[in-house]
């Protein structure tokens, strides 16, 4: 179904005009296309089948101005992230790289971690996960490997605002265990300050979980 536009403000919802399709009843949906792009649309009480009802959509250059915003950090994410941590006076540790490339317009988060613990072994985590340069959800994977224990995780970050210079996500991590460790359920908050070049990373839900700091390699 096409509708037509009744208020045209600039970068709030707008509100379009449009015929209910014949023999979708009170309460079910049906698909309309608007100059936002195509949209679900639950016909409301006691609207009857092609009566003409409104319909707000984002505004198109709300969107366009949203997906510019996210474009240009995302390009400006692009670099290799280091961190060092230490824990216990030094007895145990470990270094992350997070690699971010761009290719045709599509962005790539590589994971490369080892991880030690004074005489108890040492461990590895390997993982990528990709999303659209204007995409404000990725979602990838690791693997982990730790005394022969092969744990995997599955890792969705979403942008919640980003500017020029800094960009602020969600985390959140589905760990699943096998042999000795159990599944667990982690999020939080990333912030890529990228005027400065650093990445901060803290837990929201685990309060013995450090903050970890990635600078960007010059």
């Amino acid at each position: 179904v096409d509708v037509a536009p009744v208020l045209l403000p600039l970068c709030t919802p707008w509100l379009y005009a449009g015929d209910g399709p014949d023999g979708v009843a009170e309460g079910g949906q049906f698909q309309v296309n608007t100059p936002s792009g195509p949209m679900l649309v639950t016909v409301p009480p006691g609207v009857k089948s092609g009566q003409v009802i409104d319909i707000s959509a984002p505004a198109p250059m709300a969107m366009a101005m949203e997906r510019s915003a996210i474009a240009e950090a995302s390009m400006a994410m692009v670099g290799t992230y280091h961190n060092d941590s230490s824990v216990c006076c030094g007895l145990g540790g470990g270094t992350t790289d997070l690699v971010v490339t761009e290719s045709h317009q599509v962005l790539t988060l590589a994971v490369h971690g080892r991880t030690r613990f004074c005489c108890l072994g040492c461990g590895t985590t390997e993982g990528t996960g990709s999303r659209g340069v204007n995409d404000a959800t990725m979602v990838f994977t690791t693997t982990g490997v730790s005394n022969g224990v092969t744990t995997s995780h599955t890792n969705t970050q979403t942008i919640t605002s980003a500017t020029r210079d800094k960009i602020e996500m969600d985390w959140d991590v589905q760990v699943h265990g096998q042999g000795m460790r159990i599944d667990m359920h982690l999020y939080g908050k990333m912030t890529w300050d990228l005027a400065a070049g650093t990445m901060k990373h803290t837990t929201t839900n685990h309060p013995l979980a450090p903050t970890m700091i990635y600078h960007k390699a010059a």
